[in-house]
């Protein structure tokens, strides 16, 4: 096992050397508030985008409706007359 014992500019504050990225418990614990903030924005995108698509097809499928139901008024009253 290698051991890890990095050379340290403590001037610059910096390890030198090493690919190794050290973070706090406070930082780990933003990025994933973070990271979680945005999975919800993206599910409740996608609900909207769900909810909108139905009201678009309702929508749709009552003006479908309702205009077969307006010939078939208007030819009904026709043929009344």
């Amino acid at each position: 096992m290698e051991e890890f014992n990095p050379d340290i500019n403590w001037k610059d504050r910096k390890l030198l050397g090493t690919h190794v990225h050290l973070k706090t418990p406070a930082v780990v614990a933003k990025e994933q508030l973070k990271t979680h903030i945005q999975e919800m924005e993206i599910k409740e995108i996608h609900k909207v985008t769900v909810a909108q698509q139905m009201v678009e097809k309702h929508i749709k499928d009552s003006e479908t409706v309702n205009a077969q139901n307006s010939i078939r008024i208007s030819s009904t009253c026709q043929s009344l007359f």
